[in-house]
């Protein structure tokens, strides 16, 4: 191609691309994409209206959009203006800024959380910043989403009422006492002769309505009442019910008497409804104290007892359920284990079953006890007035097993390599054991209870 043909050919492609460029049309090489991490958050809150003691969710959407990890990448929030908002650290996973190693992101990967969350006292409409931490990041301004929140001033008021009756016949009850409780102040009022009531100007918030004493025995379970001024409170149809124990018979057993460490034991709860209404919102929970030698049971095993809305029984029915646990490692220490259970209505309610043990042998240890007889009737050990002399007699319930020893000149006992587990105490001589103390539990390190104390009164 001659030198004018090349010059007349650039020309050409030069106008061309002039026009494709005015046209929008122009072509031109892919832009690449920013090298390095770079998240990208959403979040997802309530569209309110929300008021205060209000606990709500947000959801926390967080994507890694860029070509390398995001390394050390933590959540993050704060209050940008007005009302304080707080989140839970722990709910964010392994995105929790508190763990001291932080979260990766691969390249295209998306964590999502959601938290509960929280108001403090009222100072304004609040405006939430929520996202991500990483000073890593190619794009800041993605990491974070602010939001103004649809919360409620408590100087807007409204008024909280309505009728408290019975769940029979639906007769008004007279003379209840209705207590609206907020973090700040507390409102009542009482019911009258057909069961209405009415509290007028109640701040804009989440409150806890109680009840008190009711006539003739019937219970009114406590609600939360939320004040937002759109008067969805002000009528109120509150039902009373029945105690559970009227009606509700709950008996726990478990399949042996005695078990070792690492066992399955199986129990049986028995319920049994004597009453002539339907009893609802019926759910089994066990070991409320969290102790170390129950037996722990999953309360998803307790069939429709094991799960919201619960089970119901009708009018006469027995129903028999079973779930099993393994007996842990520390109920040696105490010599037992045993089943603590509970059957309780979703209205609040509950009807505690007598707790059933079983024995678990295999530990015996030192322990340590000291006599005393109360002199001044304060209901505790003073110095000097413990009793020497004073022969101890242990024995186990349903055996023959039997412990003796003396208390020395300080009142002070000590039995060597007894089993642990619970014991009958009893004094001989001329003294006797004081009601109240006729049971002694002797436990093993790293579980003792420390030196029993016991109070003896002359015969």
């Amino acid at each position: 191609m001659s030198t004018g043909s090349r010059a007349r050919s650039a020309r050409a492609a030069c106008v061309l691309t002039a026009l494709l460029a005015f046209l929008g049309l122009a072509a031109t090489n892919p832009a690449s994409a920013a090298t390095g991490s770079d998240l990208r958050a959403s979040v997802e809150f309530p569209a309110g209206p929300l008021v205060l003691g209000d606990r709500f969710k947000v959801t926390v959407e967080v994507t890694n959009v860029g070509d390398a990890p995001a390394v050390g990448v933590s959540g993050d929030w704060s209050t940008v203006s007005g009302t304080t908002f707080g989140l839970f650290a722990d709910q964010w996973g392994d995105l929790d800024p508190t763990r001291p190693v932080k979260a990766t992101l691969a390249p295209g990967e998306t964590r999502r959380v959601t938290l509960d969350a929280y108001f403090n006292s009222w100072t304004g409409t609040p405006v939430a910043r929520i996202g991500v931490r990483n000073n890593n990041d190619a794009n800041q301004d993605d990491n974070y989403v602010t939001t103004v929140v649809n919360l409620v001033s408590p100087d807007v008021t409204d008024t909280v009422g309505g009728r408290v009756t019975t769940d029979s016949t639906g007769a008004g009850l007279a003379g209840v006492t209705v207590s609206l409780r907020g973090p700040d102040s507390t409102f009542t009022a009482t019911t009258g002769p057909d069961g209405s009531f009415a509290i007028a100007d109640v701040p804009a918030g989440a409150y806890s309505a109680d009840f008190g004493t009711v006539p003739g025995g019937w219970l009114v379970p406590s609600r939360i009442v939320r004040v937002d001024g759109t008067g969805v409170n002000s009528a109120l149809a509150i039902s009373a019910v029945r105690p559970l124990a009227e009606s509700l018979q709950a008996k726990f057993t478990l399949d042996k008497t005695s078990y070792h460490v690492g066992d399955r034991a199986k129990a049986t709860a028995t319920l049994h409804n004597t009453g002539s209404r339907a009893l609802t919102g019926l759910l089994i929970g066990c070991d409320p104290a969290g102790t170390f030698y129950d037996i722990p049971i999953d309360g998803s095993q307790w069939a429709d007892f094991g799960h919201v809305p619960g089970a119901t029984l009708a009018p006469g029915e027995t129903r028999t359920v079973t779930a099993t646990g393994t007996v842990p490692a520390a109920a040696q220490d105490f010599g037992l284990t045993d089943l603590p259970c509970f059957v309780t209505a979703l209205n609040g309610d509950s009807v505690a079953a007598t707790p059933v043990e079983a024995d678990v042998p295999g530990v015996s240890t030192d322990w340590s006890a000291i006599a005393y007889f109360d002199r001044n009737h304060n209901g505790y050990r003073d110095t000097g007035e413990e009793v020497g002399h004073v022969q101890l007699a242990l024995t186990r319930p349903g055996t023959t097993q039997l412990r003796l020893a003396t208390t020395d000149a300080t009142g002070s006992v000590k039995f060597t390599a007894i089993p642990t587990g619970k014991y009958r105490a009893s004094v001989l001589g001329v003294w006797k054991i004081a009601p109240g103390f006729e049971q002694a539990w002797v436990t093993a390190p790293p579980h003792s209870l420390g030196t029993w104390q016991f109070q003896v009164v002359p015969k």
